[in-house]
């Protein structure tokens, strides 16, 4: 059966069964949602072999990547290798955040993700300002054997998400380290996009465990290799940069990373209660203590709209940030952020095991609202590597066991670094990924 007869059989029982249950939509709506994602789960895989066999022996293989912001990028180690290889031609389409994004969320993440391609000397299509049609007519331009979607979510334009998933051997290397767990966990798992997807590089075995169970498609096409985003942390060789404004190297640096959501299945962040005090206490510690804010790139927009904070109260707490003596606000790269650092305060994802990479200390941040019932087991992992904090008090304490020379939790990071990193990045990700993908078109 082809692709396109099983498309039509789908389209005639769901016109069927709406027909039958005309009075009943939200049976409809469920049953609609089950057959689209059994359609890319058992059928999809009939076009991606002939895609994949369509595309075999080519030289180079042409590999398009999808960029909608800086925070959903983790795959510049890819590209490189990539790039490196004669077996492979890259480009990266920058496209255009929409859906629930303002322009001026849109425009600051798009400005970013430009200014980071130029310094990586990386080859991208900006498709910020271009119509439908005319993002359409660029893909088959360049005519991808491959394309990485960078982000799950339908965040762009459907000639970047929606057509190139039913259309071509799509990749996806997690936007962030999957150590959450919550409610059905479809959002993170079993999308239709995780259900499209030809290949997923997934980031560790817990992860892979959770496609096996949840996804429609089971594990198939999943592939445990690292996130690639970690290999440069991992190098403490390497050279650096110096973000910092102060460059004497005489103050702690600190790096505070809040998280902006919190919902009803799902809360992270701290910053609605804590974030004052932060504040309060960067200004009492500043003649010891230099301090970064590494915001999520959703956090302002969210405060501003919170109905403890609004626009101008909002407004008047980044700029503290941004504009005193001894705190500033770093949204770019932040390789040479971390390795050059002194210790992380955050209640971020990713970052819970991302900043473990660096041996560093580390305080993770929790209050009455949020809780560790959303992690899974790598992430209670990494989460019991890390120093607690629960209130100001606690952040406060961190701080001067740091200005004492202490290391707060030492142990217990190393013991993580040992069981849960150290075999899983013998071999970079990214190698991992393009010898897995050569094999595919040999």
């Amino acid at each position: 059966m082809s692709t396109q007869q099983g498309s039509y059989i789908v389209i005639y029982f769901t016109d069927l069964l709406r027909l039958i249950l005309n009075k009943s939509d939200h049976i409809y709506k469920k049953f609609k949602v089950f057959s689209r994602k059994a359609y890319l789960a058992y059928l999809m895989p009939f076009k991606h072999e002939r895609l994949r066999k369509k595309a075999a022996h080519s030289s180079p293989i042409r590999v398009a990547f999808v960029a909608s912001n800086l925070a959903s990028w983790k795959v510049d180690q890819v590209v490189e290798e990539m790039n490196a290889s004669e077996y492979f031609e890259t480009t990266i389409f920058v496209a255009h955040l929409r859906n629930r994004f303002s322009s001026a969320v849109s425009d600051h993440e798009y400005k970013k993700l430009s200014l980071h391609f130029k310094k990586k000397k990386f080859n991208f299509l900006d498709t910020y300002n271009l119509a439908d049609y005319e993002v359409r007519q660029a893909v088959l331009r360049f005519d991808p054997h491959l394309v990485f979607i960078t982000n799950p979510h339908s965040l762009i334009s459907p000639a970047l998400h929606e057509e190139l998933l039913n259309d071509r051997l799509t990749c996806y290397v997690p936007y962030h380290h999957e150590v959450v767990a919550y409610g059905d966990n479809s959002e993170q798992y079993n999308q239709f996009s995780h259900n499209a997807f030809w290949k997923v590089f997934s980031p560790h075995y817990t992860s892979k465990e959770y496609y096996q169970q949840k996804r429609m498609k089971g594990g198939k096409g999943v592939v445990v290799t690292g996130l690639p985003a970690c290999e440069p942390l991992l190098e403490p060789s390497r050279q650096f940069s110096y973000p910092w404004k102060n460059h004497s190297g005489e103050k702690l640096r600190v790096i505070w990373a809040p998280h902006w959501l919190i919902r009803s299945d799902l809360k992270l962040a701290t910053i609605y209660e804590l974030g004052e005090e932060i504040r309060e206490l960067a200004w009492r510690y500043q003649d010891r203590v230099e301090w970064v804010m590494r915001p999520h790139p959703f956090l302002r927009p969210t405060m501003a709209n919170h109905p403890d904070w609004g626009k101008n109260k909002t407004d008047d707490f980044f700029q503290f940030w941004s504009e005193s003596g001894f705190t500033q606000i770093e949204e770019g790269e932040y390789t040479d952020l971390f390795h050059t650092s002194d210790a992380m305060i955050h209640d971020s994802g990713s970052f819970l095991a991302e900043y473990l990479c660096v041996d560093k200390p580390v305080m993770y941040l929790k209050t009455e609202l949020t809780s560790d019932n959303y992690l899974n087991d790598f992430g209670i992992s990494a989460l019991n590597a890390c120093t607690i904090g629960r209130k100001v008090e606690d952040v406060e304490q961190f701080i001067n066991d740091l200005i004492d020379g202490k290391d707060p939790g030492i142990q217990k990071r190393k013991r993580f670094i040992e069981e849960r990193l150290k075999a899983l990045y013998e071999t970079p990700p990214s190698k991992k990924i393009c010898h897995n993908l050569l094999r595919e078109f040999d």
